[in-house]
């Protein structure tokens, strides 16, 4: 096995040098990646701090609010049985605090002081509900406000059964002393989430006189944690020490209700964010309850996907909540790995100029080299149009590519008097049919009244026209897969079928001839304008056996076909003259392109050397390019014909003039049958 010095300096050098980038690249990721994780876990420590300090901030309130409520009311400064001036308070203390729901006032005796927001009769309103008691006598009193606390509407609820002692928060806080707190619920009036804190009053003389509580809808702990950026698809919730849902992003999920039962909050483990839910399962993994005393870090997998997780609890044990907040790994990770390509893209680049400075030199002698072997490789396949343009420093490299030009050069001027598809069968040293008969088409055209032409041009334009004619027809032929054979004055002899096969040589052949009908007509049109003279072509052509080979002598041959379609070729290009035809072809040819092209049987002749009578037909195109007036005229004709080979010539004469209102008056054969039926009747 051989090894060029330029592959072996390629892959040593930048091998070495892949090597050493790699190596620095992968140190630097990982380094990176511990670096984040800490920075992963000091963004989750801060961010939870911040969110607990935030909710305490926002409970707080109601603690301080509850004891001001107490004291008033104790003090006397504030009469619980002045209801409507307690209810007053309240509604300042709710515009104070927005959080606030609503504040109450529940008595011994079942009375009970209750202002809370609501809109459904004024919009950013309030109601305000007072249960009092006269002689064992329950009166219920709706009041709604407008959000000055103006009165829009008053209303006896006569069927509402509500006691405040029976009350949870109510038991709660006459048992306690201090401030106590309910466990987070569905508020009944608004359905949202809330908590309530409740304290109990005694008056100066220490006697029990109620309990003051305060609602806060925790809705909005619910849209703070929303709003928290917590890399890019990171989230952050609060649990109590039961598993209940304290705040979540989509407080809808916060809500649960089954069949026949009060709509409740959701258990993280009802939760339908299965991320979360993965996130606190990795917490009982680890530690096997949702109550912990300090900050816990896990990690879980979810969708494909690494998560970092971490979990703080309240200091306060007013509030035996846990906060979680949980980050997908990619989030910061994820640039690293994005930076890493972007690594790997500089590091490429690197090696990339290595290695154009290790392979420069060799570069200057390998390219020319190359560009000498497809200049090679282009002039095997005879592509001589484009100039070969080499320059190098390398003299020898000079003088062989100089030599290439000069041989593209002779090679493109023996291309003109030898077919190029020939030229390139030699050069390649193809095996191509020589002495052997075979099926193919021949083709003749012959420019009408040519000698007339010549004599009245002068010899350097006829030579001009004649060239741009013949190059013409020739674009043509080379497009249909034909072979020129060669130029005989003005006329033209084309074959298809050899040197290398051509799939159906009578199609191409006819279709070759239809195109040099309609190139030659749009160029007459052009030549007429500019008072040139216009050239009509009259076309031949046969198909049959016919030998192909080298014909000639030691010192000059060429490459041609004989035989008696060639010759058949040649006369039925004659026979246009005769009938003002312009392509004629033989029955052989017809026989191929009957069912795809239109042709008409023009007539059977005597060909000069032949005994039997030969049957021509005259080709008019396509069959979608024909109307039906001229399918008409086709037939008709053929049938006159008919009658005509059948020795009716008096009916074939009746025939073709009971048709002479159509355009068969224009058409030249039909003229020249009418003349032979009239000399024969």
């Amino acid at each position: 096995m051989k090894v060029s010095i330029k592959t072996a300096l390629l892959f040593g050098v930048t091998g070495l040098i892949a090597i050493l980038v790699s190596t620095i690249m992968f140190s630097m990721y990982w380094r990176s990646e511990e670096i984040l994780q800490n920075l992963v876990r000091d963004v989750m420590e801060n961010i939870s701090q911040f969110t607990i300090d935030k909710t305490e901030n926002f409970l707080t309130p109601a603690m301080e609010a509850a004891d001001l409520v107490r004291k008033l009311t104790s003090d006397d400064v504030i009469k619980s049985n002045d209801k409507y001036h307690l209810a007053t308070f309240f509604y300042n203390q709710l515009t104070i605090y927005p959080q606030f729901a609503g504040i109450f006032f529940g008595e011994p005796d079942g009375e009970f002081t209750y202002v809370n927001r609501n809109s459904s009769v004024t919009q950013g309103g309030y109601r305000t509900k007072i249960i009092e008691m006269a002689e064992q006598k329950k009166e219920v009193t709706l009041v709604y406000a407008d959000q000055e606390f103006k009165v829009q509407n008053r209303q006896l609820d006569f069927e509402d059964n509500y006691d405040p002692r029976q009350r949870p928060w109510y038991k709660s806080a006459l048992a306690s002393k201090g401030t106590i707190w309910t466990d987070p619920y569905i508020f009944f009036t608004s359905q949202n989430p809330g908590i309530t804190a409740a304290r109990s009053a005694y008056d100066t003389n220490g006697r029990f006189i109620g309990v003051v509580g305060i609602d806060i809808e925790i809705g909005e702990l619910s849209t703070f944690i929303s709003q928290l950026k917590i890399g890019k698809t990171g989230r952050a919730l609060i649990i109590d020490d039961m598993g209940t849902l304290i705040a979540f992003p989509d407080v809808k999920q916060m809500k649960l209700k089954e069949k026949g039962q009060k709509t409740r909050l959701a258990k993280i483990t009802e939760l339908g964010d299965s991320a979360s839910k993965h996130a606190f399962a990795s917490l009982m993994n680890l530690v096997g309850s949702y109550q912990i005393r300090s900050k816990t870090f896990t990690n879980f997998h979810y969708q494909k996907k690494n998560y970092y997780a971490m979990f703080r609890p309240f200091q306060s044990h007013k509030w035996p909540w846990t906060i979680g907040i949980y980050i997908p790994e990619d989030d910061y990770l994820g640039e690293i790995k994005e930076n890493q390509i972007t690594n790997v893209l500089i590091s490429f680049g690197i090696t990339i100029v290595a290695m154009l400075l290790v392979i420069w030199f060799s570069t200057k002698i390998i390219t020319p080299l190359v560009m000498l072997k497809e200049e090679s490789d282009s002039i095997k396949k005879l592509e001589l149009d484009s100039p070969f343009l080499l320059q190098t420093i390398f003299s020898e490299i000079q003088e062989t590519s100089d030599s290439f030009s000069q041989m593209k050069t002779g090679l493109k001027a023996f291309e003109r008097y030898v077919p190029k598809e020939l030229v390139r069968s030699i050069i390649c040293d193809e095996t191509i049919p020589d002495g052997e008969n075979h099926p193919l088409a021949v083709l003749f055209t012959d420019i009408v009244n040519f000698v007339s032409i010549s004599e009245a041009t002068a010899p350097h334009d006829l030579v001009q026209f004649l060239n741009e004619y013949l190059e013409e027809l020739s674009v043509i032929i080379r497009a249909h897969d034909g072979m020129i054979d060669k130029y005989i004055g003005d006329a033209t002899m084309a074959f298809w079928g050899v040197p290398f096969g051509a799939d159906d040589p009578a199609l191409l052949s006819c279709q070759a001839a239809l195109a040099i009908q309609e190139r030659v007509e749009k160029l007459s049109q052009e030549w007429s304008r500019k008072n040139r003279p216009v050239f009509r072509t009259r076309i031949g052509i046969s198909y049959g056996e016919v030998v192909v080979g080298n014909i000639g002598s030691s010192e000059r041959i060429s490459y041609t076909v004989i035989g008696d379609k060639v010759n058949l070729a040649n006369r039925l290009e004659e026979a246009n003259k005769q009938y003002g035809s312009t392509i004629i072809m033989d029955e052989d040819t017809y026989s191929h392109v009957r069912n795809r092209l239109v042709a008409r049987r023009l007539d059977r002749i005597q060909i000069r050397g032949k005994q039997e009578l030969t049957t021509i037909y005259e080709l008019l195109g396509n069959a979608k390019l024909l109307d039906q007036s001229m399918i008409a005229q086709i037939e008709t004709y053929e049938v006159a014909l008919q009658l005509h080979f059948e020795g009716k010539h008096q009916e074939a004469l009746k025939h073709l003039n009971r048709a002479q209102h159509t355009s068969l008056q224009q058409d030249l054969p039909y003229q020249v049958l009418i003349k032979k039926l009239e000399q024969l009747v």
